[in-house]
């Protein structure tokens, strides 16, 4: 990412793209010569020698569908298909947002402090890097050695997120805005805590139609939250460049709600635990 502004300068569009297709034909062909495929159940040798007609009737089975949308729907005890619903909310608003920051941040930093794609890329770098330290500290000290809940890992990761929003809001030069990624170095941690979270409410053999329910949430959300960035970024610029990305923390505030109630049941749960782990011994 740090190199793609440097090669923008010397290669041109032309260079830039043509680097990244031959990457992505290296990749491909690594995977069809080099990565071998694993032992294949019963259940998948079935379709072997079928036609393409029982191929497209199984890829395109309605049944698919609905089985997928019946993890979310379905009842179950502890509230789970409420607890989905919210969590599946609460995907949105944090997934959103960066969808939104990332289509307009070049354009930001561009007219506020007259950078260039090679500053910008430079910058970006330095972002990818915190938010891989930040996220490496959080699951290795906050998760494993301090133990605690993912909704608590949540809070933390969300407030770090709307704290830095002022930052790049009213940060006046570009030094300024580069302490912005170093105030939400823990927000890489968010989407992973509701991840795991959601996880744990459904049973095994869910976890891959659950997967697919949020992938298909996480990809709609750019035709969202894209227009409605840019539209905000273009009726503020005169007046606060930086305003846009106060939207973001406004957005990020129904999330905080959430999981503070999340770890506030998970709090009461525990106490439920605990009080019946004492009751015999009275």
């Amino acid at each position: 990412m740090g190199l793609s502004g440097v090669l923008l300068k010397s290669f041109g569009y032309y260079g830039v793209y043509g680097i990244s297709m031959s990457l992505n034909v290296f990749n491909m062909l690594y995977i069809i010569f080099v990565v071998k495929d694993p032992m294949r159940t019963r259940e998948q040798k079935k379709h072997d020698r079928q036609s393409c007609c029982h191929l497209f009737r199984t890829f395109f089975d309605i049944s698919n569908v609905k089985e997928t949308v019946s993890v979310i729907v379905k009842d179950a005890p502890n509230n789970r298909r409420i607890r989905l619903c919210v969590l599946l909310g609460v995907v949105t608003v944090l997934f959103g947002p960066m969808y939104g920051e990332i289509s307009i941040m070049y354009l930001s930093v561009r007219y506020r402090f007259g950078w260039d794609e090679v500053k910008y890329s430079m910058f970006q770098s330095y972002n990818l890097i915190l938010h891989s330290i930040g996220t490496t500290f959080s699951v290795l000290v906050f998760t494993k050695y301090l133990g605690w809940h993912d909704s608590l890992l949540g809070i933390v990761s969300t407030l770090s997120k709307i704290t830095a929003s002022f930052v790049f809001c009213f940060a006046q030069t570009g030094a300024a805005f580069y302490f912005g990624p170093l105030v939400e170095i823990l927000n890489g941690t968010s989407l992973l805590s509701m991840r795991s979270i959601m996880s744990k409410l459904v049973e095994v053999d869910e976890l891959g139609k659950l997967s697919s329910v949020v992938g298909l949430v996480e990809n709609l959300m750019p035709l969202l939250y894209v227009p409605m960035y840019t539209r905000v970024y273009s009726a503020t610029m005169e007046v606060l460049p930086g305003a846009v990305f106060l939207l973001g923390a406004l957005l990020t505030l129904p999330a905080v709600a959430v999981l503070f109630w999340l770890f506030y049941e998970h709090r009461k749960q525990l106490r439920k635990l605990q009080s019946s782990d004492i009751q015999p011994k009275l």
